[in-house]
Protein backbone atom coordinates (compact mmCIF):
# COMPACT_ATOMS: atom_id res chain seq x y z
CA UNK A 1 0.00 0.00 0.00
CA UNK A 2 2.68 2.60 1.03
CA UNK A 3 4.75 1.74 -2.13
CA UNK A 4 1.60 2.04 -4.41
CA UNK A 5 0.92 5.63 -2.08
CA UNK A 6 4.52 6.73 -2.80
CA UNK A 7 4.63 5.58 -6.68
CA UNK A 8 1.05 7.30 -7.25
CA UNK A 9 2.72 10.65 -5.40
CA UNK A 10 5.82 11.02 -7.14
CA UNK A 11 4.14 10.56 -10.93
CA UNK A 12 1.97 13.10 -10.13
CA UNK A 13 4.13 15.89 -8.81
CA UNK A 14 6.07 14.89 -11.94
CA UNK A 15 3.19 16.12 -13.62
CA UNK A 16 3.09 19.47 -12.38
CA UNK A 17 6.52 20.27 -14.19
CA UNK A 18 4.78 19.74 -17.56
CA UNK A 19 3.83 23.27 -17.85
CA UNK A 20 5.28 26.53 -16.91
CA UNK A 21 4.18 29.79 -14.76
CA UNK A 22 2.45 32.02 -16.48
CA UNK A 23 -0.86 34.46 -16.22
CA UNK A 24 -3.76 33.54 -17.07
CA UNK A 25 -6.55 36.03 -18.08
CA UNK A 26 -10.31 35.72 -17.05
CA UNK A 27 -12.80 37.23 -18.81
CA UNK A 28 -15.22 39.99 -16.47
CA UNK A 29 -18.75 38.42 -16.46
CA UNK A 30 -17.57 34.73 -17.59
CA UNK A 31 -17.58 31.92 -14.89
CA UNK A 32 -14.28 30.50 -15.83
CA UNK A 33 -12.24 29.80 -12.91
CA UNK A 34 -8.88 28.01 -14.42
CA UNK A 35 -7.12 26.81 -17.51
CA UNK A 36 -6.11 23.00 -18.20
CA UNK A 37 -2.81 23.87 -19.77
CA UNK A 38 -1.71 20.67 -20.46
CA UNK A 39 -3.64 17.16 -20.36
CA UNK A 40 -3.96 13.24 -21.76
CA UNK A 41 -6.61 11.01 -21.54
CA UNK A 42 -8.99 13.43 -20.02
CA UNK A 43 -12.56 15.15 -19.85
CA UNK A 44 -13.76 18.06 -18.55
CA UNK A 45 -17.93 16.86 -18.10
CA UNK A 46 -18.28 14.45 -21.14
CA UNK A 47 -15.96 16.68 -23.49
CA UNK A 48 -12.72 14.99 -23.97
CA UNK A 49 -9.64 17.40 -23.73
CA UNK A 50 -7.35 17.88 -27.13
CA UNK A 51 -4.42 19.11 -24.57
CA UNK A 52 -5.49 22.21 -23.11
CA UNK A 53 -9.21 23.85 -22.34
CA UNK A 54 -11.14 26.48 -20.28
CA UNK A 55 -12.13 24.96 -16.88
CA UNK A 56 -15.36 26.71 -15.82
CA UNK A 57 -17.28 26.60 -12.41
CA UNK A 58 -18.58 23.18 -11.35
CA UNK A 59 -16.85 21.55 -14.06
CA UNK A 60 -15.78 17.75 -13.45
CA UNK A 61 -12.24 16.91 -14.72
CA UNK A 62 -12.09 13.11 -15.44
CA UNK A 63 -8.98 11.22 -15.99
CA UNK A 64 -8.70 8.03 -17.40
CA UNK A 65 -5.86 5.32 -16.69
CA UNK A 66 -2.60 6.35 -17.84
CA UNK A 67 -4.29 10.13 -18.61
CA UNK A 68 -2.90 13.20 -16.37
CA UNK A 69 -4.09 17.05 -16.32
CA UNK A 70 -2.56 20.34 -15.20
CA UNK A 71 -5.08 22.80 -14.31
CA UNK A 72 -3.65 26.70 -13.40
CA UNK A 73 -5.66 29.12 -11.40
CA UNK A 74 -5.05 32.60 -10.53
CA UNK A 75 -3.43 34.05 -7.61
CA UNK A 76 -0.35 31.51 -8.57
CA UNK A 77 -2.57 28.44 -7.67
CA UNK A 78 -2.17 25.39 -9.86
CA UNK A 79 -3.27 21.57 -9.66
CA UNK A 80 -1.84 17.89 -10.83
CA UNK A 81 -4.52 15.55 -11.96
CA UNK A 82 -3.63 11.82 -11.97
CA UNK A 83 -4.85 9.31 -13.71
CA UNK A 84 -7.90 7.84 -13.06
CA UNK A 85 -9.28 10.46 -11.25
CA UNK A 86 -12.82 12.54 -10.87
CA UNK A 87 -12.72 15.92 -9.05
CA UNK A 88 -15.38 19.06 -9.43
CA UNK A 89 -13.49 22.06 -9.20
CA UNK A 90 -16.10 25.54 -7.83
CA UNK A 91 -15.67 28.39 -6.29
CA UNK A 92 -17.14 29.45 -3.02
CA UNK A 93 -17.39 32.04 -0.64
CA UNK A 94 -14.62 33.51 -2.79
CA UNK A 95 -12.18 30.77 -2.56
CA UNK A 96 -11.38 27.65 -4.61
CA UNK A 97 -12.16 24.25 -3.66
CA UNK A 98 -11.80 20.86 -5.46
CA UNK A 99 -14.19 18.53 -4.78
CA UNK A 100 -12.63 14.76 -4.84
CA UNK A 101 -14.32 12.00 -5.51
CA UNK A 102 -11.70 9.44 -6.63
CA UNK A 103 -8.00 9.52 -7.70
CA UNK A 104 -5.84 11.62 -6.36
CA UNK A 105 -4.61 15.49 -6.45
CA UNK A 106 -1.62 17.28 -6.36
CA UNK A 107 -2.25 20.93 -5.49
CA UNK A 108 0.16 23.93 -5.37
CA UNK A 109 0.29 27.44 -3.99
CA UNK A 110 2.61 30.35 -3.98
CA UNK A 111 0.98 33.15 -2.47
CA UNK A 112 -1.69 33.99 0.02
CA UNK A 113 -4.43 32.24 -1.69
CA UNK A 114 -4.91 28.42 -1.73
CA UNK A 115 -7.22 25.30 -3.12
CA UNK A 116 -9.18 23.66 -0.41
CA UNK A 117 -9.38 19.59 -1.25
CA UNK A 118 -12.81 18.39 0.45
CA UNK A 119 -13.91 14.61 0.00
CA UNK A 120 -16.76 12.85 1.88
CA UNK A 121 -15.31 13.34 5.08
CA UNK A 122 -12.81 15.57 5.48
CA UNK A 123 -11.19 19.03 3.88
CA UNK A 124 -7.62 19.79 3.80
CA UNK A 125 -6.27 22.84 2.82
CA UNK A 126 -3.19 25.24 3.77
CA UNK A 127 -1.83 26.42 7.28
CA UNK A 128 0.23 29.44 5.93
CA UNK A 129 0.98 32.05 3.49
CA UNK A 130 3.16 31.39 0.16
CA UNK A 131 4.49 27.93 -1.43
CA UNK A 132 2.29 24.72 -0.38
CA UNK A 133 2.55 22.02 -1.95
CA UNK A 134 0.02 18.88 -0.78
CA UNK A 135 -1.77 16.47 -2.02
CA UNK A 136 -5.20 14.33 -1.34
CA UNK A 137 -6.12 10.31 -2.03
CA UNK A 138 -9.17 8.69 -2.38
CA UNK A 139 -8.17 5.27 -2.63
CA UNK A 140 -10.54 2.58 -4.35
CA UNK A 141 -11.11 1.06 -0.64
CA UNK A 142 -12.54 4.67 -0.02
CA UNK A 143 -9.56 5.58 2.46
CA UNK A 144 -7.96 8.54 2.67
CA UNK A 145 -4.35 9.85 2.13
CA UNK A 146 -3.26 13.10 2.71
CA UNK A 147 0.68 13.79 2.20
CA UNK A 148 2.75 16.93 2.94
CA UNK A 149 5.66 17.74 0.63
CA UNK A 150 6.18 21.87 1.58
CA UNK A 151 4.56 23.62 4.31
CA UNK A 152 1.96 22.12 6.45
CA UNK A 153 -1.88 21.64 6.26
CA UNK A 154 -5.00 21.14 7.97
CA UNK A 155 -7.58 17.80 7.85
CA UNK A 156 -10.68 18.60 9.08
CA UNK A 157 -13.13 15.82 9.86
CA UNK A 158 -16.20 17.61 7.90
CA UNK A 159 -18.58 15.83 10.88
CA UNK A 160 -17.06 16.46 14.13
CA UNK A 161 -15.05 19.46 13.36
CA UNK A 162 -11.89 18.09 14.65
CA UNK A 163 -8.71 19.02 12.75
CA UNK A 164 -5.14 18.16 12.99
CA UNK A 165 -2.04 19.88 11.52
CA UNK A 166 0.06 17.49 9.14
CA UNK A 167 3.41 18.60 9.14
CA UNK A 168 5.52 19.08 6.18
CA UNK A 169 7.13 16.05 4.81
CA UNK A 170 4.70 13.64 6.46
CA UNK A 171 1.66 11.92 5.36
CA UNK A 172 -1.49 10.46 6.80
CA UNK A 173 -3.64 7.63 5.98
CA UNK A 174 -7.28 7.35 7.25
CA UNK A 175 -9.69 4.34 6.62
CA UNK A 176 -13.00 4.64 5.50
CA UNK A 177 -14.46 3.60 9.02
CA UNK A 178 -12.08 5.73 10.59
CA UNK A 179 -13.65 8.27 13.49
CA UNK A 180 -11.79 11.74 13.71
CA UNK A 181 -8.58 13.11 12.83
CA UNK A 182 -4.96 11.32 12.70
CA UNK A 183 -3.06 10.79 15.99
CA UNK A 184 0.04 12.19 15.69
CA UNK A 185 3.20 10.20 15.71
CA UNK A 186 4.71 9.25 19.22
CA UNK A 187 8.19 10.23 17.91
CA UNK A 188 7.40 13.61 17.38
CA UNK A 189 6.65 15.44 20.47
CA UNK A 190 5.55 19.27 18.61
CA UNK A 191 3.01 17.16 17.18
CA UNK A 192 0.37 16.36 19.24
CA UNK A 193 -3.66 15.53 18.57
CA UNK A 194 -5.98 17.69 19.50
CA UNK A 195 -7.54 17.63 23.28
CA UNK A 196 -10.78 15.85 21.90
CA UNK A 197 -8.99 13.02 20.23
CA UNK A 198 -9.80 9.93 21.98
CA UNK A 199 -6.82 7.67 23.22
CA UNK A 200 -6.35 3.92 20.79
CA UNK A 201 -7.60 0.88 22.52
CA UNK A 202 -5.21 -0.82 24.97
CA UNK A 203 -5.70 -4.60 23.78
CA UNK A 204 -5.68 -5.92 20.89
CA UNK A 205 -2.70 -5.83 17.86
CA UNK A 206 -0.95 -2.08 17.31
CA UNK A 207 -2.88 -0.20 14.53
CA UNK A 208 -0.65 0.07 11.40
CA UNK A 209 1.14 3.33 11.63
CA UNK A 210 -0.59 5.32 9.01
CA UNK A 211 2.59 7.87 9.18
Amino acid sequence: MRRTFWKIYTSTLLAMQLAAGGGMAVPDGSPVIGQVTASTKTSVGAVPLPGDGTLLDNDVVRTEKGGQALVDFPAKIRAAVAEDTKVRFRSAGGRLVADLDSGTVVTLKQAQAGLMVETSKYTVEPTASGKVIYMVSMLPDRSTMVAARFGNVMITERVSGQRYELREGSYASMSASAVGVPAAPQEKEESRPAPEQPSPPASGPPPKPPW
